[in-house]
């Protein structure tokens, strides 16, 4: 495995080549042998400084070797960069592997085993820390020192290390550095390895990095090369190292421990001594520096999540391990690493990456399995984390086939268990109509009905969620919905206090019963209106909204689902609403009215005896046509009821007379009906001297629309049956000239009702009869003589006699 942990131009000279890299150069710049290293315990804030990333970095200048430049602060090692690079320099012992395998996970699902049998790591091993081309002298054909003769150079640089300053000590380390990526065994037999280990001090900042780095290149060697850091007990200075306020310290520190538990050998040293103090250190990476994230610290995440790239092998190590406590040791810790707060989505995204890119999804979808519930538990969280992203995320957790456990815990009694279940169902869910199939496939949603009477707040809001969710897809999943028996379960959420779960409920009614009339009886039936109309007062104006909306689709429905509104009171309620309703809500609330209007007369009372019509004369008005069409229609229909007589009264008739001059042609033709039925047995004077009554009627006779013909027509016959004086009226309108060119219409009822207001005009006075004789009303009637109809052959034959006699 490759770690790009240094910059290009700085790199570790060819010690044979570069005389200025010798250990007795270094030796030679020890002014006092004899001088202490100072070494203080601990930090205090002077040591610190602040960089624009809000990172923290030693600043003390006996700590910090200007000549060295470690590599960017800003770019952690990322382990799958280093398993793309291909120009890495490898040991001789080394194996090389240039693609990721899946491991064979051998997770501790229910029992402990004696010793922990961790799977082998994602990234090739054995691969050294990338260092830059070596920096070419004129001695390109200097031959490299005898191996003795580089153990003695390198056994010399301990007098540095032992008797220097801290800045002489610090060059002999990056020397001794520089020696572990080729001369590795050198390094060994020298015995310099205690030496790194010794200086793995997490406050002397620069030391530790040197030292950490060549741990970290013998890490990457073979078996033996990687005892060697065992036997000089640097695995406990190793995990301190992960405590270090450097990114940097931490990640490299996490590198080796990652190559060193990756090999076989080494999970019989994984001891529980071992483990114990891993787990401290895990716990410290976990620290939250920043409460919030603001604009400044954004840059904190990013490091942060290079971190999690390179901590993320010895998870996966650590959750495939034979231990459960280990396991959910190590599930916790690296829960709350991912579910640091960071105020930026993107950096979830690419976190939930990681864990996928690392395949830890296995080894989370076998915890679901596990009988210890803790595990179990901590299992549901990471994947919920994971289906909390987008659709290709939600994706990966179905192809982890983990929907099917999930859905098995939601019949656990573990409560805490149960919940993470259902928080990362309802995830998946939220996702497309073939992620919603999957749950439906899997038995999720009788469950999640199941799940609604449970006593746990929680579990029931994140059962309703889930069923919103799915409610929210095709007609098929919400048929599947209607067929789990929800409506009851739903229903009595109406009344609930928690107006969150009052608003599921409602928008999971709505979506059921929407464009499936035959659910209402469901709603009706489990006594779901009464707790929609009080709901309409709700303060809440969303909740007010949806259970409008449900009324509104019950009013579509048969004249039991609307008798179910009026009996349960609500249109007292939809009449007061009116006045305080704009826009959308007031047409919903009109549309309820005209629905439940057209059903029986009981029903139309209700309308009426509430106060509506007033409403709808307002309505009538309006520029909204569609609405105005309906108002017509219900009006159309209550003029053909005995109820008819309460058109007549107010301002109704002005109403419906002024839309006469509508040029909505069905608008016309029901107001011309209205007045129609009206006039078929009230022809009162009041009637008649409305606004344009007769002249609209009359113009409307010489319409092009053959139905606004045949209506008006049938108006003004029904009006010439009245008074003489009402006769007058529509003589004066000009009835006759359009009267006698209708006699010869072709439709049947437009020329008896021609015939039947010329008979009319003609039981009135001899003036009224003078009047059809001059309009040559004659001639016309006598080519009706010989109608196949009788009806029009005798009617015309007892006007023409009429006309006749009044001639003499």
């Amino acid at each position: 495995m490759v770690l790009p942990l240094y910059e290009k131009e700085v790199l570790f000279k060819d010690l044979n080549k570069d005389e200025s890299f010798s250990s007795k150069k270094v030796l030679n710049n020890i002014k006092n042998p004899d001088a202490k290293i100072e070494r203080p315990s601990s930090f205090s804030e002077k040591h610190f400084k602040s960089n624009s990333n809000g990172i923290q970095f030693a600043t003390q200048n006996n700590e910090i070797s200007n000549s060295y430049k470690f590599f960017d602060q800003t770019k952690l090692p990322n382990p799958t960069e280093a398993v793309t690079n291909d120009n890495t320099q490898n040991n001789g012992n080394s194996e090389i592997s240039d693609s990721f395998e899946s491991p064979s996970y051998n997770v501790a699902i229910n029992e402990c085993k004696a010793l922990p049998s961790l799977p082998e790591y994602l990234v090739p091993k054995n691969k050294n820390i990338e260092v830059s081309e070596r920096k070419t002298t004129n001695n390109d054909n200097h031959e490299n020192p005898p191996r003795k003769d580089k153990i003695k150079e390198i056994k010399a640089l301990f007098v540095a290390i032992n008797l220097g300053t801290q800045k002489q000590a610090a060059e002999a380390l990056e020397i001794l550095t520089a020696y572990t990526v080729e001369d590795k065994n050198d390094v060994i037999e020298a015995k310099a390895v205690p030496y790194f280990v010794r200086h793995l001090d997490i406050t002397k900042i620069n030391l530790c990095k040197f030292s950490v780095h060549a741990l970290a290149n013998l890490s990457c060697g073979t078996n033996e090369q990687k005892q060697a850091i065992f036997d000089a007990e640097g695995m406990n200075p190793l995990m301190e190292c992960l405590k270090s306020t450097d990114l940097h310290i931490q990640a490299t520190a996490a590198f080796t421990l990652s190559n060193i538990i990756t090999d076989n050998k080494f999970p019989y040293n994984f001891d529980i001594k071992f483990i114990n103090d891993l787990c401290k250190f895990l716990e410290l990476i976990n620290a939250e520096e920043h409460e919030f994230v603001t604009e400044g610290n954004i840059e904190f995440f990013k490091q942060r999540l290079n971190v999690l790239n390179t901590v993320l092998p010895i998870f996966v190590k650590l959750l495939g391990c034979n231990y459960i406590t280990i396991c959910t040791f190590s599930a916790k810790t690296l829960l709350n690493f991912v579910n640091y707060k960071s105020g930026n989505e993107s950096h979830n995204y690419e976190q939930r990456k990681a864990l996928i890119r690392f395949n830890t999804l296995p080894i989370f979808v076998q915890f679901l399995h596990s009988t210890d519930q803790k595990l179990c538990k901590l299992g549901a969280e990471a994947i919920t984390f994971i289906a909390a992203g987008l659709i290709q995320q939600k994706q990966f957790v179905i192809n982890a086939n983990a929907i099917p456990a999930l859905v098995k815990l939601l019949l656990t009694s573990n409560m805490e268990t149960c919940l993470e279940a259902i928080k990362t169902l309802s995830k998946i869910v939220a996702g497309t109509n073939d992620q919603k199939q999957v749950v439906i496939d899997a038995g999720g949603c009788p469950l999640f009905v199941e799940l609604l009477s449970f006593s746990d707040s929680e579990i029931s809001t994140e059962a309703l969620k889930a069923l919103a969710s799915i409610s929210a897809g095709n007609l098929k999943h919400q048929k599947a919905l209607y067929e789990s028996e929800s409506i009851p379960a739903l229903i009595k959420f109406l009344n609930d206090s928690d107006l969150q779960k009052c608003n599921f409920a409602l928008v999971i009614l709505f979506n059921i019963i929407n464009k499936a009339p035959e659910r209402n009886q469901d709603l009706i039936k489990y006594g779901g209106i009464p707790s929609l109309t009080k709901l309409l007062i709700n303060e809440d104006q969303k909740i007010s909204f949806i259970a409008l909306r449900i009324l509104e689709n019950i009013s579509y429905g048969s004249t039991k689902d609307k008798q179910a509104i009026v009996q349960a009171f609500a249109i007292p309620t939809l009449i007061k609403l009116l006045d305080i309703s704009k826009g959308n809500t007031y047409k919903i609330i009109m549309n309820i009215l005209i629905n439940i209007g057209m059903g029986t007369s009981e029903q139309r009372s209700a309308i009426i005896e509430a106060g509506g019509i007033s409403y709808f004369c307002k309505i009538l008005q309006s520029s909204d046509t569609d609405l105005v069409k309906d108002v017509i229609k219900l009006f159309s229909i209550i003029s053909n009821s005995p109820q008819k007589k309460i058109l007549t009264k107010g301002n109704i008739l002005n109403s419906i007379t002024s839309l006469l001059k509508s040029s909505n042609n069905f608008i016309v033709e029901n107001s011309l009906e209205i007045l129609q039925n009206i006039t078929a047995e009230n022809i009162s004077d009041e009637i008649l001297s409305t606004f344009g009554f007769i002249p609209m009627t009359v113009y409307l006779m010489y319409s092009e629309n053959p139905l606004i013909v045949e209506k008006a027509v049938s108006i003004n016959a029904n009006i010439s049956k009245g008074t003489n004086a009402q006769k007058q009226l529509l003589i004066d309108a000009g009835i006759i000239p359009i009267t006698i060119k209708l006699l010869n219409s072709t439709d049947l009822n437009v020329s008896k009702n021609a015939i039947k207001i010329l008979d009319e005009i003609l039981k009135g006075t001899n003036d009224q009869i003078e009047t059809i004789i001059n309009e040559g009303a004659i001639p016309a009637l006598q080519s009706l003589l010989k109608s196949s109809d009788t009806f029009i052959s005798k009617i015309v034959g007892n006007i023409l006699y009429k006309i006749i006699n009044v001639s003499k």
